[in-house]
């Protein structure tokens, strides 16, 4: 594959990727919290955990296809393009929601830091 016919694939590739995340969007989303369905998920785990957690939990099921794809074709077997394109296409858009999710939590860290007050019993290490 040359570099141009690569950028071509990923442009179309992007494109489609773009369209299954706005109809996932309307889908999965149940209010304007994008990240809803992991802040309720996160209950439903077996053991406590965070939003961040059950999102890597919902993602994981993708990575191990995608893993399996890439040992199939090693032993020969072929998995149609458009299996391809929805493993790794889901797996992306959960890296991305992991982004904003770690983005968004890290700039409440950071304000919470900010506006800490001095009570050591309040949980915030401003160090």
């Amino acid at each position: 594959m040359t570099r141009a016919d690569f950028l071509n694939d990923m442009d179309a590739f992007l494109g489609r990727l773009r369209k299954v995340w706005e109809v996932k969007n309307l889908e999965y989303g149940q209010s304007e919290d994008v990240n809803h369905n992991f802040n309720v998920g996160k209950n439903t785990m077996i053991h406590p955990s965070t939003p961040e957690e059950a999102l890597w939990g919902m993602a994981n099921k993708h990575l191990v296809a995608t893993i399996d794809i890439i040992r199939k074709v090693g032993r020969g077997i072929v998995t149609p393009v458009e299996v391809c394109d929805e493993k790794i296409g889901d797996l992306i858009n959960y890296l991305l929601l992991a982004r904003g999710m770690l983005v968004e939590r890290n700039q409440l860290i950071e304000r919470a830091k900010h506006e800490y007050k001095g009570n050591p019993n309040d949980g915030i290490n401003p160090g």
